[in-house]
C-alpha cells in the first residue's frame, strides 16, 4: 500500500512514483481507501484532490473505493478549520460526509462491511 500525498508530480517520493508507474503500465486493480475521519494526517479536502487526480488518470482500471472508519463518520462528519473550507463546492461537501459514490463504508472496529470488501478484493 502506498499513500499518495497532495504534491506535484516532481515532488513525489520514489514509492509514490513507483505506484503510479505500476498503475500506468500493468493491468492492475485499484483498492482506494479514503479516511475522512481526520485521523490519518491528510485532510478530507486534500484526499478529495488526490482522489480526483488519480481516478481521472486511471479510469480504465478496475476500481474499488473504500471509506474507512465509517463508525466515526456516523457520529459527525469532519470539517477542519485548516482546510480550504470551500463548502459551496457540492461535490467536495458530499465527499467530506460520505466519500465517493458507490464506496464501501467499512469499520475494522465495529466490523462493518469487512467481509464484503474482502470478498470483492479476492475475486477482482
Amino acid at each position: 500500500m502506498t499513500i499518495l500525498w497532495c504534491v506535484s508530480t516532481e515532488d513525489r517520493n520514489n514509492s509514490e512514483k513507483l505506484t503510479l508507474a505500476v498503475l500506468s503500465h500493468l493491468p492492475t486493480a485499484v483498492l482506494y481507501v479514503h479516511d475522512l475521519s481526520g485521523e490519518c494526517g491528510t485532510s478530507p479536502s486534500d484526499q478529495f484532490v488526490i482522489y480526483k487526480e488519480i481516478r481521472e488518470r486511471f479510469l480504465d482500471h478496475l476500481w474499488l473505493d473504500v471509506v474507512s472508519k465509517c463508525d466515526l463518520l456516523q457520529e459527525s462528519p469532519v470539517v477542519f478549520i485548516t482546510e480550504a473550507g470551500n463548502v459551496d463546492h457540492l461535490e467536495l461537501a458530499k465527499y467530506r460526509e460520505v466519500g465517493p459514490d458507490g464506496a464501501f463504508r467499512v469499520s475494522v472496529k465495529s466490523e462493518v462491511s469487512i467481509d464484503e470488501v474482502r470478498l470483492l478484493a479476492s475475486t477482482s
